[in-house]
């Protein structure tokens, strides 16, 4: 408990190494983390298990250093810049390289952006538990605000990574696409959940498509739900509106302006991943309120 407690701390005079070296060390270990996933498309239990694996290990290992709770945050944020530079330069890149219009360049599909999400995900995890089940006589005033700190550190940088993908998803991504033959929109609702499903059944591995189209739908939303009710702190019926809202914009766009498939389970799924999240906010607020018996309220 010492040496975490120590890796938790903010010490009074932080060096050069603190204060720079070592989240860039650490935002070096994080994108190194997903390159594994990078390179094995289309094997999407790997791909997140390396991920989130990778993710894990180095934020456990930035806590036994001193210091190590902010650092892992400004890590976090140069591994998010590095992401969405990547994404974009090479987006760009491509597009530039097709010439004429064509059909759709995915440069980070689906999967890579679900890798992301799991080593994200997977280093703020220990951050999380630590947070929810410290022991009230080690939880003071000052280690509360460099958790709470650290949260919103790294809660900046991925949500520049997040409106930076969705920008990339819903319109880099379809600079190109005159001509391109789009789907009618479904207005049935689970028509296509339904089918995801019969597909990875009769044959799950080579529904792979299938399984990132249902999770990405899934998912997309559920950070934006989590930031919403957790760290801004808004009432449950806003952290729910706001992404529903911003899906449906998002289907209907595609609908009129032809730069996707219009499809209402889309909207579906991203909706309940955005109420997922709110309900994982939630959840944790409420244990942590149990835990300390409503000494504090809030986990962030």
């Amino acid at each position: 408990m010492k040496y975490l407690l120590r890796g938790l701390q903010a010490p009074p005079k932080q060096s050069a190494w603190q204060l720079s070296i070592l989240p860039c060390l650490l935002g070096v270990c994080y994108f190194l983390s997903v390159q594994p996933a990078f390179n094995s498309i289309g094997q999407m239990a790997f791909q997140l298990g390396s991920a989130a694996l990778g993710g894990l290990a180095v934020t456990l290992a930035a806590l036994l250093l001193p210091g190590g709770l902010r650092a892992c945050a400004l890590g976090l944020n140069g591994f998010f810049a590095s992401m969405l530079t990547w994404a974009l330069l090479a987006q760009w890149q491509a597009q530039k390289a097709a010439g004429s219009p064509g059909g759709w360049i995915y440069i980070f599909y689906y999967d890579r952006p679900m890798a992301v999400l799991a080593v994200a995900a997977a280093a703020v995890a220990p951050l999380l538990c630590l947070r929810l089940l410290l022991p009230r006589k080690h939880s003071s005033e000052e280690l509360r605000r460099n958790f709470a700190s650290a949260f919103r550190i790294a809660a900046v940088g991925f949500s520049a990574l997040y409106l930076g993908l969705l920008f990339y998803g819903f319109f880099l991504v379809r600079l190109e696409s005159t001509g391109y033959d789009l789907l009618a929109p479904n207005w049935v609702p689970f028509q296509m959940v339904q089918y995801y499903f019969v597909r990875m059944k009769e044959a799950p591995w080579e529904a792979y498509e299938d399984w990132t189209y249902f999770f990405g739908n899934l998912l997309v939303l559920f950070p934006a739900g989590f930031l919403l009710r957790g760290l801004l702190r808004q009432k449950t019926w806003v952290a729910l509106l706001l992404p529903a809202a911003f899906s449906l914009l998002m289907e209907l766009g595609q609908l009129v302006f032809h730069f996707g498939h219009c499809d209402v389970d889309d909207w579906i799924l991203n909706t309940f991943g955005a109420a997922l999240g709110v309900a994982a906010a939630w959840l944790l607020n409420a244990l942590r309120k149990r835990l300390t018996h409503g000494e504090e309220t809030s986990l962030f």
